[in-house]
């Protein structure tokens, strides 16, 4: 107990403490519902007809519950006591034990103070039994809970307690479960009279089937009144145990030309697999470009929608129009779709872009899901360029740290991009081509139009955004260039067939090198530059599966 000037008070597991003590032995606490797991112990009318039956009994209850009339957790708890029944207007006398302050009927769910603001509904529990001892001596047996819930898969097991105590009993309590289904057990049958205080009981489920149980559980004992506890049980299906595959590494005597076995392990229990679906794709090479976003020609004002690539996100604030480029709220962000980079453990992206103005420091996070790179600009558009880890699926975000950041535009590569493949921009078609951004003073133009005749030119783009004239123009004429070795082409005939094999084993046989081009001959590429029976092979492979 705390003592007060005003008032004292004590908490509610101390009140059968206090009980107990002052020989008060057959007082039990009763649950409305289980605070713990929101077990129903009583319905309304049953909590009624439990409080009325301890008032006809001449036992007042002492009465416990929280107000959560005003907030979402529970504000404040009180004790009091129930002391009055009005069977004719269904209405409880309560004593809140504030000099007489509201002590008179109320409704069983309506227990209030301060012009009912307050109301004490919440977790409701009452000590029931209350009772002089020198009043009876009769025998009781008392347990923790009226009714136990018990929940798991079918084919497993669990468990749950209750704790038995007794006042005035002369022998032992028996404990019986009543089972039709067999599913339900519990540790010990028999109670003996030393220990029927605080005994706890433990109860075990074990289903087989899937489905509801009900099981009952009494406790006797000679000359008290018997005490049930009804269980109830819910087996489910077990979930499939699963794992992900793991993909192996392609065996090599498994691989040819056109063809090669996937291989993967799987723990997963061979009965909750179905099948396997297997994805091969080609893989796209380095430096492929898999996303871009050009807003150099966008107007001054407007909506950014139209201009937002399909799949790109924005948000959470305005992305605005500049004019020949857009400017990202600060705190906000531009998301590309997703990705896809399997095979790739980087990812490469270009982007053009500036401060927002002269004096102001703009800042930009371009980020995967594992990696990111911190951003400052000036004030005249810039290309940057970040090499970020990655994982097979990215979106990659492009958030505005401050200062509204302007892009031009935006350039995505798969894996680490070497400078000549990442700036190179093609245009054009088989006769005309344009090519900007190259960083050597090389490039090979491909896919032009057989053995046509072109004009070329160069010109230089310089740092400060200048550009120099064009050069000199040179002329050239394509034609199919022939290597003058052909591996495997015994007879020189320019193509490598089935007559060259012919040729090379004629040759083993009769060592005439007659019409031989012995350089194709040595098709095994050996060191000692012999033409030998292991050429004669190599080439026979090759003509079946069409790779040396």
């Amino acid at each position: 107990m705390d003592y007060g000037l005003s008032q004292s008070g004590a908490e509610r597991d101390q009140i059968m403490d206090a009980l107990r003590t002052f020989g008060y032995r057959d007082a039990r606490i009763v649950m409305k519902w289980d605070f713990d797991d929101g077990t129903v112990n009583y319905t309304e009318e049953g909590w009624g007809e439990l409080i009325q039956s301890e008032l006809r009994a001449g036992r007042p209850l002492i009465y416990c519950a929280f107000d959560m009339s005003s907030d979402s957790t529970a504000i404040g708890g009180h004790a009091f006591n129930v002391d009055g029944y009005d069977a004719d207007n269904d209405m409880y006398h309560v004593n809140f034990g504030m000099s007489a302050d509201k002590n008179t009927y109320y409704a069983l769910n309506n227990f209030t103070l301060d012009n009912g603001t307050t109301v004490y509904d919440f977790y409701p529990i009452l000590f029931a039994d209350v009772q002089d001892p020198s009043l009876t001596n009769d025998p009781h047996i008392y347990t923790s809970t009226q009714s136990l819930n018990l929940e798991c898969y079918a084919g497993e097991t669990t468990t749950a307690t209750f704790n038995v105590s007794s006042a005035n009993l002369t022998g032992d309590i028996t404990v019986t479960v009543t089972d039709a289904n067999n599913v339900f057990s519990v540790d010990v049958t028999t109670i003996p009279l030393a220990e029927v205080n605080n005994k706890t009981v433990t109860v075990t489920y074990a289903p087989q089937e899937i489905g509801t149980h009900t099981a009952t559980i009494t406790l006797s004992s000679d000359g008290a009144q018997d005490v049930t506890v009804s269980l109830n049980g819910t087996a489910t299906a077990a979930p499939l145990v699963k794992y992900n595959p793991v993909m192996q590494p392609a065996d090599s005597a498994y691989i040819n030309l056109t063809s090669f076995r996937a291989n993967w392990t799987d723990q997963t229990p061979a009965e909750n697999v179905t099948s396997y679906t297997l994805e091969v794709k080609e893989k796209p090479g380095a430096g492929g470009l898999i996303a871009e976003a050009d807003w150099s020609n966008v107007p001054s004002s407007g909506s950014f929608t139209p201009y937002l690539p399909e799949g790109w996100e924005e948000g959470p604030y305005t992305i605005y129009l500049e004019g020949g480029c857009i400017s990202i709220t600060s705190d906000s962000y531009l998301k590309t779709n997703v990705l896809d980079l399997s095979g790739f453990d980087k990812v490469t992206v270009v982007f053009m872009a500036k401060n927002y103005y002269n004096w102001t420091n703009s800042a930009l996070t371009v980020s995967t899901s594992i990696d990111s790179k911190y951003f400052e600009f000036t004030s005249q558009f810039a290309e940057y360029t970040v090499v970020l880890n990655c994982t097979d699926s990215e979106q990659i975000q492009f958030f505005a740290n401050s200062y509204y950041p302007m892009i031009q535009w935006i350039k995505i590569y798969a894996g680490e991009v070497e400078a000549p493949q990442l700036r190179a921009t093609e245009t054009g078609d088989a006769t005309y081509r344009l090519i900007t951004g190259i960083t050597d003073k090389f490039y090979t133009v491909e896919n032009l139009t057989a053995e046509g005749t072109f004009l070329y030119k160069v010109k230089a783009l310089y740092a400060d955004n200048t550009e120099s004239a064009w050069s000199n123009v040179e002329e050239v004429t394509l034609f199919a260039n022939t290597p003058a070795g052909l591996r495997g082409d015994v007879n020189d005939d320019k193509k490598v067939d089935i007559t060259d094999a012919t040729m090379l084993i004629n040759y083993l046989l009769s060592n005439d090198p007659t019409g031989i081009n012995m350089e194709n001959a040595n098709c095994d590429l050996s060191e000692d530059g012999k033409v030998d029976i292991t050429d004669a092979t190599t080439l026979i492979n090759y003509l079946l599966n069409n790779a040396w």
